[in-house]
């Protein structure tokens, strides 16, 4: 009684093990069939494991870009350190501008050097109206020279001025001797009457000798004794 029946139990077990054969059988029959499934799936597993592969590629991508982002970081230090380096590049070119500066102050010394040339030439200018001055000075000598030439040109005017009143010197001279003609012509005249008023007291004369002294009368009176005598005869 204490047993079990031996019939039931390997019944139940075949029973048992039966649809796991069939499970089995069926399952391997299914297998093939699931297989290309689960090839399928573990091909999209492996697909998906590729995608995931690949979106940890992505990752990698992501990380390469956030490691170049932190590289732009990076590049922006490098970038700043660039700059900082372009900066100093600047600060050469601010040295450039200082060299532009200086060389700018050298042109300005060379301008007011330019200038002092520029003075220089001015001086000479001024040196040349300094020595214009005594030109137009000696033009001035030049013109007292002329005004020399003048006066020598003045001098025979005056010299003849002279002479004119010489001139009228010796016209005053001629009035002198026309004055001296006149009296010697008036003295004649006198000279001449005088013969003539002599014969009146003659004339009461009768005779040849109250007429002798009207013959003597032109010897006395000259060449104007006969007319004179005339008038003494009338």
């Amino acid at each position: 009684e204490g047993r079990s029946p031996p019939s039931r139990t390997p019944s139940i077990q075949g029973h048992i093990h039966a649809p796991s054969r069939l499970n089995h059988s069926l399952l391997g029959l299914l297998l093939p069939v699931v297989d290309p499934l689960v090839l399928d799936e573990l091909g999209a597993l492996a697909k998906g494991l590729a995608a995931v592969g690949a979106l940890i590629g992505l990752l990698a991508c992501v990380d390469a870009l956030v490691l170049d982002e932190h590289g732009a970081p990076d590049e922006g230090l490098a970038a700043l350190a660039a700059g900082v380096g372009l900066l100093a590049g600047v600060q050469p070119l601010v040295s450039h501008q200082v060299g532009a500066l200086a060389e700018g102050l050298a042109a300005l010394a060379a301008l007011v050097g330019l200038l002092a040339i520029v003075d220089a030439q001015m001086l000479c200018e001024v040196r040349a109206v300094a020595e214009g001055a005594p030109a137009l000075a000696a033009l001035v000598g030049l013109l007292a020279g002329v005004d020399a030439v003048v006066l020598d040109e003045a001098r025979p005017a005056a010299e003849a001025l002279a002479t004119l009143v010489a001139g009228v010197g010796l016209l005053a001279r001629v009035d002198a001797l026309v004055l001296q003609q006149q009296r010697v012509v008036l003295e004649a005249l006198a000279a001449g009457l005088t013969p003539v008023r002599l014969p009146t007291p003659w004339a009461a004369l009768s005779g040849p000798k109250g007429r002798a002294p009207a013959k003597a009368a032109p010897q006395l009176g000259g060449p104007l004794g006969a007319p004179l005598g005339l008038r003494g005869s009338l």
